[in-house]
């Protein structure tokens, strides 16, 4: 899935995420969403607290593709510029997040 994030001051990005029907890792859940509903508010809230704490801006590394800028998903967040930072909160996150896998737990595995 992709989406573009446009803010009031013009600052713009597009994010590539992947859908639950993937059985990939969505570093923006925090809890295991029973409906597509839930599932839809955690990504907004997430993008919410990236776009508030500056992810539109130069703090956050991107790739050019298709003359299109991309800003990178990661456990804890989108991928900081700052390699010693990165690092840092990757390390620090985990390679489920902040909040584990929420599909695992649900699960019990």
């Amino acid at each position: 899935m992709e989406f573009v994030i446009t803010v009031r001051d013009g600052l713009r990005a597009r994010v590539r995420l992947d859908l639950p029907s993937s059985g990939k890792f969505q570093p923006w859940l925090y809890e295991y969403p029973d409906n597509a509903d839930e599932w839809v508010q955690q990504l907004l809230t997430w993008t919410d607290e990236e776009v508030f704490t500056l992810g539109l801006g130069a703090s956050r590394a991107r790739k050019a593709e298709d003359g299109e800028s991309f800003v990178i998903a990661e456990p804890y967040g989108w991928r900081l510029a700052d390699t010693a930072e990165h690092e840092a909160r990757l390390a620090s996150a985990g390679p489920f997040g902040w909040h584990g896998n929420v599909y695992a737990e649900k699960e019990g595995h």
